[in-house]
């Protein structure tokens, strides 16, 4: 008999290779549920998973064990070592002809070998190539979810960790735990302070403009540039509207249609105006009236002309 391995306590026929993902990720329904499967059952879900056809020809199939049960009973139906063929292949396969070298049914790239009359087949003559095997894209769906699900919690976790943060900062909590500076804390728990700084003003922020419950909505990120680049009375509106696009693209266009008007800020001038001396702050020397001196150089003359 093949080897065999055991999965979450459950004995099975050994794969032919290597497969790319941990065995129990091959067992369509869960492998507490697969053991309790009769044959049938069992041969049922393969049909549905290989779209009823044969993963060679592409033509109506049946179900084919590749190690061949002899004593191991239902240890040989594993999913690993079944597969939809048609009765011909399968007549081939029992007589030497033809004979599977490999499978692995969430492989899409290279999961299935085939030597037909010793010679192997190209993958362009064989259907598992040709579509997208429906376990591969159940998987991707289950990793899907297993990643939203660890961005959410994510998500909340820097928020908890931004009120932390803040109440440890605001309240000296460096001074109540005996460390040498705030910063000094963050460092001891292996936090810098480019993760930390901005996490508190987002989240201090939030709290004085009394849009905290909206922002948690967010990440962190989102929400502070939000709160930095928005008009006050606006905030809680664009980050209720931001919470329903998930794509930068969608986000930064939202942001773009509500950012604050930009203002010039203004440059500091020493203005010579007859017998009157004074420093005069402007955004640039259009409109002041005198001789402006920048940088030790008059730049205007007392005609109010500009000098290149």
């Amino acid at each position: 008999m093949h080897g065999t391995v055991f999965v979450q306590g459950h004995q099975f026929v050994a794969p032919l290779t290597d497969l790319i993902m941990p065995l129990q990720e091959y067992f369509p329904c869960g492998i507490d549920t697969w053991v309790y499967l009769d044959e049938h059952e069992r041969k049922e879900l393969i049909l549905e998973r290989d779209g009823h056809v044969c993963q060679i020809s592409g033509e109506h199939g049946e179900v084919h064990e590749i190690i061949a049960r002899g004593g191991a009973g239902l240890m040989a139906l594993a999913p690993w070592n079944m597969i939809t063929i048609t009765r011909a292949n399968h007549n081939l396969q029992h007589a030497g002809k033809s004979k599977i070298l490999k499978f692995d049914p969430l492989d899409m790239k290279d999961g299935l070998h085939v030597e037909m009359n010793d010679r192997q087949m190209q993958k362009n003559r064989m259907y598992f190539y040709s579509t997208t095997p429906p376990g591969a894209v159940n998987l991707a769906f289950k990793y899907r979810e297993m990643l939203e699900s660890f961005v959410k919690a994510s998500v909340a976790n820097l928020w908890v960790a931004a009120k932390a943060i803040s109440w440890l900062k605001d309240n000296d909590g460096h001074t109540l735990l005996g460390s040498s500076s705030f910063n000094s804390m963050m460092a001891e728990m292996g936090l810098s302070t480019a993760f930390a700084d901005p996490l508190r003003r987002t989240y201090s922020k939030a709290k004085e403009l009394g849009v905290l419950e909206h922002a948690l909505d967010l990440h962190p990120d989102r929400a502070g540039k939000i709160i930095r680049q928005v008009e006050p009375e606006k905030v809680d509106e664009v980050l209720t509207e931001a919470k329903g696009l998930p794509s930068k693209r969608d986000f930064d266009k939202l942001l773009d249609e509500n950012k604050k008007p930009r203002t010039q800020s203004n440059r500091k001038y020493f203005v010579i105006n007859g017998s009157d001396k004074k420093l005069v702050e402007a955004p640039n020397i259009q409109g002041i009236v005198g001789d402006i001196i920048v940088d030790g150089t008059v730049k205007r003359d007392v005609n109010n002309e500009v000098k290149e």
